[in-house]
């Protein structure tokens, strides 16, 4: 799918955010959870998902197929907030 294709896809479509950060309640460095919650939102319909970290990015992409936007946050100690962005 190409990135025109991608658009038309999403275009009035839900993407859920599935993540989880170390010292959060549904986070495993092994991973395997946040895979359960994207399959479990593409079961309501959900064309797409937002995720964090390379192995969660992974495995929803395998668990899912759905397209994934992956992000990586970063915390600083000098700053006091986490960086997301918005396309609104």
């Amino acid at each position: 799918m190409d990135k025109q294709q991608l658009l038309e896809y999403l275009k009035g479509e839900m993407i859920v955010s599935c993540q989880a950060l170390p010292g959060e309640a549904l986070y495993k460095e092994e991973g395997g959870v946040m895979c359960l919650m994207a399959q479990a939102v593409k079961n309501a319909g959900v064309k797409a998902i937002r995720a964090q970290g390379v192995l969660d990015i992974k495995q929803i992409k395998e668990q899912t197929n759905l397209p994934v936007i992956g992000i990586i946050k970063k915390s600083y100690e000098t700053l006091c907030f986490l960086y997301n962005s918005y396309n609104g």
